[in-house]
């Protein structure tokens, strides 16, 4: 093999390790209590006892938890407190930016995407008692607000379900909402939903 050919055959490995070696930094991960996602840029803390699936099992995947799917989703489980919480980033709705220049024009929008959603789950879905907040929609320098609206709703066997979405916790460029649900029976729903609640704090922007 003359000179050409090994420089060619090296630099070609070169290429394939820089390529493989990008693949694997850029998978999402559990490390240092953290799961971290860099496609979606975003990060949040791993509650202790629960589990993680980077797929839907499929004993919940025709369930209520079936109705949460986004741009992603991972799903976290405990067998002991019967809770589920979906986790999706969703880059086609609301962002920051058209906030920012017209606040009402922007709680219309929401409004509607929630009214739909209420009869999606009221009339398709049989859920009752459908709840929701708006948050103060208030925008800083450019960067907030975080939290937007929250829902709720039970199902008539005994499933209970709340919904927090996010913004500028997910994305550099703020076009993508966070969401964290949870799913479990309503006599388990206090002990679920502090754990959403500081699953949800916890997540924050990271970059590579």
């Amino acid at each position: 093999m003359n000179i050409l050919r090994k420089g060619l055959l090296i630099l070609a490995l070169i290429c394939l390790n820089a390529v493989y070696a990008c693949t694997i930094y850029r998978t999402p991960r559990v490390e240092d209590a953290y799961y971290k996602n860099f496609e979606y840029e975003f990060k949040f803390r791993m509650p202790s006892g629960w589990d993680f699936h980077k797929n839907m099992p499929d004993e919940i995947k025709d369930g209520i938890a079936a109705h949460f799917k986004d741009d992603f989703v991972v799903l976290l489980t405990n067998p002991n407190t019967r809770g589920t919480i979906v986790v999706s980033a969703d880059k086609t709705k609301e962002d920051i930016i058209s906030l920012g220049i017209d606040k009402d024009a922007f709680k219309e929008k929401l409004l509607e995407r929630i009214k739909e959603r209420e009869e999606e789950f009221t009339k398709e879905y049989q859920y009752e008692n459908f709840t929701y907040e708006v948050g103060p929609l208030t925008v800083k320098e450019g960067y907030g607000p975080t939290f937007i609206y929250k829902e709720s709703a039970k199902s008539k066997t005994g499933d209970k379900y709340v919904r927090l979405e996010y913004l500028n916790k997910c994305q550099k460029d703020n076009t993508c909402s966070l969401i964290f649900t949870l799913i479990c029976k309503e006599a388990d729903f206090d002990s679920n939903y502090s754990t959403l609640s500081k699953l949800a704090d916890s997540a924050k922007k990271v970059y590579q």
